[in-house]
């Protein structure tokens, strides 16, 4: 089992594009905070400097390059880092630009200097409301990709492109097909800091060793199974104070923990996107009455399921 992918796909990861740009020197654009998204910025040409709050020093970003800045973060973009102080809010540029919402987002100082140009496509990846993981608390605050060898830059551009035409287009199927491509985007760059920078980091030295993946793989196989701490154990071929102490140290959870984390996210996403029954949800999530079910679900979404489910449907009505 594929369990980056499972991870994911239960946070319900969409991708929004929001334009395409043709910048020109000087240019700087503060771009402000917004909850549950992860924005990104692919460069196709020219380069970037791009500051994130809370971050002292710029980074450099080149042609085929891709910035993932977490959980909404405010940030700034520029073409040079003196000009990261002089950048104008979002708002401001899209309205001296005159962008309408087609073509690209042309702004700048030049912009009859079409060799000199910046070009990027910007967007996010929202998740559900109330995803949570403990993958998702470990990334960092922004992710860089970086393209050395091209070979990066053409996954990128293509996934995008595909992403792009799904969204012009009225053929049947283009929101699942988009949906499933930004997912994807989202997974290879979080695949790239795994494999690049995050193998020494909590929880992503979970996700590659090997005691704990293979209990982490069975847990997601089997949910609702009542998994005792002794077989967990010895799936993870360590004794049982060995395993809890080497779970904890790489997962920064207990493996209880963990598990009920996982369960009650598994319970969030049916009873928000299924009209399954409460009492099959529980027994889905491996507890064997509703009122078991019910009593943890409220411990950590503050409302019981049937109230959340009718919540999330007022939610997607006021949409």
């Amino acid at each position: 089992m594929d369990i980056l992918s499972d991870i994911l796909g239960l946070m319900r990861v969409k991708g929004t594009l929001y334009f395409r740009t043709d910048f020109s020197s000087p240019w700087g654009v503060q771009v402000p905070a917004y909850r549950n998204v992860a924005r990104f910025h692919l460069v196709c040409r020219g380069k970037v400097w791009l500051k994130v709050n809370g971050n002292e020093d710029p980074i450099f970003l080149k042609k085929g390059d891709m910035a993932v800045v977490m959980n909404g973060a405010a940030h700034v973009i520029s073409c040079s880092p003196p000009t990261l102080e002089e950048a104008l809010e979002l708002d401001e540029v899209v309205e001296k630009s005159g962008y309408t919402g087609e073509g690209a987002l042309v702004y700048g100082g030049n912009i009859t200097k079409k060799k000199e140009t910046t070009q990027l496509i910007c967007g996010h990846f929202s998740m559900d409301k109330d995803a949570n993981h403990p993958l998702l608390a470990a990334l960092p605050s922004f992710i860089h990709v970086s393209d050395d060898k091209g070979e990066v830059y053409q996954w990128l551009a293509s996934t995008l492109k595909l992403i792009g035409d799904q969204t012009d287009t009225e053929m049947l199927g283009r929101e699942l097909i988009s949906f499933k491509l930004a997912e994807l985007l989202f997974a290879q760059a979080v695949r790239f800091y795994l494999s690049e920078k995050g193998e020494d980091k909590l929880v992503f030295k979970g996700l590659t060793d090997k005691h704990i993946s293979t209990v982490l793989q069975a847990l997601h196989r089997n949910p609702a199974y009542n998994w005792k701490l002794e077989e967990m154990a010895k799936l993870a071929g360590l004794s049982r104070t060995n395993y809890v102490a080497h779970f904890l140290a790489l997962m920064g959870v207990t493996p209880r923990q963990y598990l009920i984390n996982w369960r009650m996210q598994m319970g969030r996403e049916m009873l928000a996107y299924s009209g399954m029954p409460v009492v099959h949800i529980a027994e889905h999530c491996g507890y064997g009455s509703e009122a078991a079910f019910g009593r943890i679900f409220k411990r950590h979404f503050a409302l019981a399921p049937a109230t959340y489910r009718r919540m999330r449907k007022l939610e997607k009505k006021a949409a």
